[in-house]
């Protein structure tokens, strides 16, 4: 298999990852405004604008990724067609550039989830609990979404090396 099918399964792969963030971002939206007009009890009336927050976040990254990702298909193919070295030579530089901020990204976001930790007990209003809950909310996703991210970078990474 030629360099650009990987990189046509890797564009798969993050479009993908894309529509379930979107998905679980809006229903998380759902989820907060559920959280309102249902809930009875002040905990549940904390959670709307926290998790709205954290849905509204959410909501632009798997947009995001879908905009910039659709974008990329046409110009990869052309810059394939147009030389498949070179092409392989400046994917190999891009994913060493985005590749070294996964180790990061997993430090600040765990100092996130304790963060949401500390918040979550020390802070004990409906408010502070739901803030709390919401940033280790914004953690776990972010956490799931890096780790499938980084295999998925690895993988194709893996086959740049291969057709160079």
């Amino acid at each position: 298999m030629e360099l650009i099918q990987y990189t046509h399964d890797w564009i798969k792969g993050e479009l993908f990852e894309a529509k379930l963030i979107t998905l679980f971002s809006v229903t998380l939206i759902v989820i907060a405004l559920l959280f309102y007009f249902f809930g009875n009890t002040p905990n549940a009336k904390a959670m709307l604008f926290p998790l709205i927050f954290v849905g509204i976040i959410f909501t632009s990254v798997g947009v995001g990724m879908l905009n910039s990702n659709s974008k990329r298909t046409d110009a990869f193919n052309l810059a394939y067609q147009e030389s498949p070295k070179e092409f392989a030579s400046s994917e190999k530089a891009r994913c060493e550039v985005f590749m070294t901020w996964y180790s990061t990204s997993r430090w600040i976001v765990s100092t996130i989830g304790v963060l949401g930790i500390i918040i979550f007990v020390f802070w004990s209003t409906p408010i502070g609990r739901a803030i709390g809950m919401s940033l280790i909310l914004i953690t776990l996703m972010a956490f799931v979404v890096d780790h499938f991210s980084e295999e998925r970078a690895n993988i194709y990474y893996k086959y740049i090396l291969e057709s160079m």
